[in-house]
């Protein structure tokens, strides 16, 4: 296989990947944790679902 067409392939996958893992990220995720005006609110959810913010924030990483 081409180096070309490789590295097409690649940024096809990477591309591909960010599009399933947006909406995730910055819609989804942010919905769940954050309480409107109540910061305390909002810090006690990312405390208790630390599993569910931790992929979230790393899928908006790889998004942004």
């Amino acid at each position: 296989m081409h180096p070309t067409v490789k590295a097409a392939r690649t940024a096809g996958f990477v591309y591909l990947a960010m599009i399933l893992v947006a909406p995730f990220s910055m819609l989804y995720v942010p919905g769940k944790l954050i309480v409107r005006d109540n910061a305390a609110a909002t810090a006690e959810n990312i405390l208790t679902h630390e599993t569910f913010h931790l992929p979230g924030h790393c899928a908006l990483s790889l998004t942004s």
